[in-house]
């Protein structure tokens, strides 16, 4: 039944509004409605498992959005470039360090505006971007090329044309991870961040562009997991003081705190589901987001309505996070009806000839050429090639999870004359060169590295097999598709390219400049 004011909800139904889902396979099974629509269910998120095509996305976020009156929110983390839940169904844009290379916030604020347009044709409510952590930390594993800079007033301005792009489509924009995750060496999918920041030097580095966004207005914040030794020995997402007295009170913010997701292993190894919430909300978390186990997002369920029961956590603090949800939400709908979320779905926009042309544009400004000493650049596409790579860990793996993938073997393949002579190579992930790789480099006219890393160990392997190489070929045309391999780094290497991601649209634009 429709309840106009947040006050005349259950407490189990304002409890249904904290807590954002995410959820197994594509579409949206029974049994994932009706846990939403039973719950009350205030926010859901979508994975690249959950898409099967655009038609179908539409379909499946109309069906949501009539769950429940409020509807759902619905949240994709679509960020641009390494991070995109629709691979290539939908423009990807470039990473945020890649819109930084190409030195113009305006193609921010485009990358920003076709992502918000795209996501508000597909159903899509708000987006988990723009990414503000100051990646100061060189082996950051999580954040790299995600990070627009490891400079304050970079991330600042370009963080805020971003999300200008996006709000003007009607998507609401959350900013993680709060308050800064770019000073760290652990992923927190798999351990505990420790930042060892001194108070003093959080606004003058990692907040300055939280504070620059919020005083601009964004919808939403994403809390981080990790612990800020200096500060007070708490994770930020657990840390009356970052939550309450800096995030509220200092910078004045007072719009909806999302957590990250609860299930990754920085808090969940840690903490029971009652700990989790109990501090989470009495820190000052509206949203609580647990992206994949039913089972998991079932106990955080109870374990708040068992918390609230107790007096551990005030009915009024539950009221105040509600509030707070319905603002956005009405932000977002405009009024409490499942017809307000039944948008005109003009799948034709996406990916539309002239979004097309403008994510090419930006792709190829955000190229960059750190050396081409001996004047190779470009190729003779007549001529031999061997390209090698190495096994890849993609998005939130483990090194243990490595496997041979190619990014630019079909790319060369199209590039290259008919009459080319053409050999490619997936190296092992362990730092060491096969005495028949070494054997072959001789007979080829040009010799490609392709480096893939997000994680320092997957960098120091990757780097010490090219060092190898070098040794025996010098005129290696070195290429970084991920996190940048920097010149000093690699000496060695005469010619040196970073593309900051391996989206179509990036490889094509380094084709461009790669192959005559």
């Amino acid at each position: 039944m429709f309840r106009e004011t947040p006050d005349q909800l259950s407490l189990r139904e304002k409890i249904g509004q904290m807590l954002l889902v995410g959820f197994q396979g594509a579409g949206a099974g029974r049994e994932t409605r009706e846990f939403i629509r039973d719950h009350n269910i205030g926010s859901v998120i979508l994975f690249h498992r959950n898409i099967r095509g655009l038609a179908d996305t539409v379909a499946l976020t109309r069906g949501i959005h009539r769950l429940t009156t409020p509807p759902p929110l619905i949240f994709a983390d679509q960020e641009g470039g390494t991070v995109v839940q629709f691979g290539e169904l939908t423009s990807t844009l470039v990473s945020h360090r890649g819109l930084a290379q190409t030195g113009s916030p305006r193609y921010a604020r485009k990358a920003g505006s076709i992502i918000g347009l795209e996501m508000d044709i597909l159903g899509i409510d708000g987006v988990f971007a723009p990414v503000l952590d100051v990646n100061r930390e060189e082996d950051n594993p999580v954040i790299g090329i995600r990070s627009f800079s490891a400079i304050p007033r970079v991330v600042k301005r370009y963080g805020a044309a971003f999300a200008r792009g996006l709000t003007r489509k009607g998507v609401l924009a959350c900013v993680k991870h709060f308050p800064g995750h770019g000073d760290t060496r652990v992923d927190s999918h798999h351990g505990l961040p420790v930042s060892y920041a001194h108070p003093d030097s959080l606004f003058t580095g990692p907040l300055v562009p939280f504070r620059h966004l919020i005083r601009r207005g964004i919808d939403g914040v994403m809390t981080a997991h990790i612990r800020f030794q200096k500060i007070s020995g708490r994770i930020a997402t657990f840390d009356p003081f970052l939550l309450g007295e800096v995030l509220r009170g200092r910078c004045r913010y007072w719009g909806v705190v999302f957590t990250d997701c609860l299930e990754m292993k920085a808090v969940r190894d840690r903490y029971s589901p009652g700990e989790i919430v109990e501090r989470a909300v009495n820190a000052g978390v509206d949203v609580l987001v647990s992206s994949h186990c039913r089972e998991y997002q079932e106990a955080l369920l109870r374990a708040l309505y068992d918390r609230v029961k107790a007096g551990k956590i005030s009915e009024a603090r539950i009221l105040e996070s509600v509030n707070r949800i319905w603002k956005m939400k009405r932000r977002r709908f405009g009024v409490f009806s499942s017809k307000g979320t039944d948008r005109s779905a003009d799948l034709d926009r996406i990916r539309s000839p002239r979004s097309r042309r403008l994510e090419r544009r930006i792709a190829r400004r955000s190229i960059m050429i750190h050396r081409d000493q001996d004047a190779r650049l470009p190729l003779d596409r007549r001529r031999s090639l061997l390209l090698l790579e190495w096994e890849k860990v993609l998005a939130t793996q483990t090194p243990e999870q490595a496997r041979s993938r190619f990014l630019l073997k079909d790319k060369c393949r199209q590039v290259l004359a008919p009459s080319a002579r053409f050999g490619a190579f997936c190296l092992k992930l362990d730092g060491r060169i096969p005495p028949e790789v070494s054997r072959i480099l001789g007979p080829w006219d040009s010799v490609i590295c392709a480096l893939y890393f997000r994680d320092p160990l997957n960098r120091r392997l990757q780097i010490q097999a090219l060092q190898t190489l070098l040794q025996n070929r010098r005129d290696l045309v070195v290429i970084t598709l991920g996190n940048p391999c920097t010149p000093g780094e690699a000496p060695g290497a005469r010619t040196l390219i970073s593309t900051f991601g391996f989206r179509q649209c990036q490889i094509d634009a380094l084709f461009e400049r790669l192959v005559k």
